[in-house]
């Protein structure tokens, strides 16, 4: 089901329902990963100061994190 919502682009459902599959079913398979990609979409779509994009939420990083720590963690 939260397959078929993301195929949607519904990423709040499909968040909610990955997250209620992974604790019923905490061995599937790339569940947190799914959960992972979802929060990472709802945050894309989320604005600060008017039409800016959110990226230290796009990154899960907090605003105080310097761009030498966003770097190391996520340039090769």
């Amino acid at each position: 089901m939260a397959e078929k919502k993301m195929e949607n682009k519904d990423f709040s459902t499909a968040l909610k329902i990955a997250v209620k599959a992974q604790q019923l079913y905490p061995e599937l398979e790339n569940v947190s990963r799914m959960i992972v990609v979802c929060e990472v979409h709802i945050s894309g779509e989320k604005k600060t100061h008017g039409t800016k994009k959110d990226w230290h939420g796009i990154l899960k990083v907090e605003p105080s994190v310097d761009e030498a720590t966003i770097k190391n963690k996520y340039i090769l």
